[in-house]
């Protein structure tokens, strides 16, 4: 499998969320998606989603934006408890599978965590943006054109 690249369109993902509902990322195409992938023994992770996440949905609420994340935890309690713990008001699924065996982190050229990709309304990869990264500057670019 070939890791997607900034243009490329991404490669849909499906899976199931803690209510046991089928979620697939093509669901919120339409939309500036933040795809977040995540793990509930990340401490990155659960920093980023705690501080960061609220503060983007609040700055973005007007704009056509949706954060999406994907957990690669392969304890649903593990990430349940996470989840519920963080507040996590935004869609969130997994596919119970642990990261160095799953397709989508192979898809998407995953070998650590948090890793985030912006994508457009489209459906097209504009940034991976790594967990050093400003997250806040590259969706001002998508979302406010800074």
């Amino acid at each position: 499998i070939e890791p997607l690249n900034e243009g490329d369109y991404f490669v849909d993902i499906i899976g199931g969320n803690l209510k046991e509902e089928v979620v697939k990322l093509s669901d919120f195409k339409g939309k500036v998606i933040l795809l977040d992938f995540w793990a509930a023994w990340c401490p990155p992770c659960v920093k980023q989603m705690k501080e960061e996440f609220p503060l983007l949905i609040e700055k973005y609420k007007d704009k056509n934006f949706q954060i999406v994340s994907f957990s690669f935890d392969i304890n649903r309690k593990m990430w349940k408890d996470a989840s519920d713990k963080l507040k996590i008001g935004w869609p969130d699924f997994s596919t119970l599978i642990k990261m160095n065996n799953n397709p989508v982190a192979l898809s998407y050229g995953l070998t650590q965590l948090p890793v985030s990709f912006i994508i457009s309304e489209d459906g097209r990869v504009v940034k991976r943006v790594e967990y050093d990264d400003d997250l806040e500057k590259e969706l001002d670019k998508v979302l406010l054109g800074k």
